[in-house]
């Protein structure tokens, strides 16, 4: 959904400015648990899972991976300099899990908010690694292989903003101004309030152009 930001003197733009989500991406990078020389992967090329990815890049990592079913987010990702991406969509998911499970992918972040990112996790973290519950499968209930789980042996952890390790605004604020997070690829559209219903409108219908919009006051 589109957020609002009122006018006020910064360096940059008001519409790059959009500290709450920057926050939601340093809890979920605390939680990845990121040794030198880890191999991750991301489910879900979102606004929040592109960010989560511009994070991981300025670690010391050997290979990270993105994953996503829309071909323009992949796109977008090996822009801000992904170098491996997997359109799911295009390509069969058994191979892709099967060729990913054999690399000893470490950390996988599930930034999709769907089940099938949930499943795609599961079955490509190694043995003994980390799953990151970062996206929010909306919905009563999500569902598990308890023998995946059980014979996998990783961990599953929940990086949603309740289990954030330290205060997270303050380094959200330091990552936008160093440019460590760069919202300006990210914030495709931009509104004013009475055009705001006509931006929900192109939301609406599926402009795969979106990734997030601005409402400015």
């Amino acid at each position: 959904m589109p957020v609002v930001v009122s006018p006020r003197c910064v360096t940059l733009a008001d519409e790059y400015w959009i500290v709450e989500p920057v926050s939601c991406v340093v809890t979920g990078l605390d939680h990845c648990r990121i040794q030198p020389g880890h191999r991750i992967a991301v489910v879900g090329c979102g606004f929040m899972g592109l960010m989560i990815l511009q994070g991981l890049l300025h670690h010391p990592l050997d290979d990270l991976i993105a994953i996503d079913v829309a071909q323009g987010r992949l796109d977008l990702a090996q822009q801000l300099g992904i170098g491996e991406t997997y359109n799911v969509a295009e390509i069969d998911t058994q191979d892709l899990a099967r060729d990913l499970k054999a690399r000893d992918i470490d950390v996988v972040v599930d930034a999709s908010g769907h089940q099938s990112g949930l499943d795609l996790a599961t079955d490509i973290v190694r043995r003994g690694g980390l799953i990151n519950l970062f996206g929010w499968i909306k919905g009563d209930k999500a569902q598990f292989d308890p023998t995946k789980w059980h014979l996998g042996g990783f961990t599953v952890t929940n990086s949603a903003p309740g289990a954030k390790l330290r205060q997270t605004f303050e380094p959200a604020m330091r990552l936008i101004d160093k440019g460590i997070i760069d919202l300006r690829p990210l914030v495709t559209h931009t509104a004013s309030l009475e055009d705001y219903p006509a931006l929900m409108g192109r939301i609406l219908k599926g402009d795969e152009s979106y990734i997030k919009g601005v409402v400015k006051l």
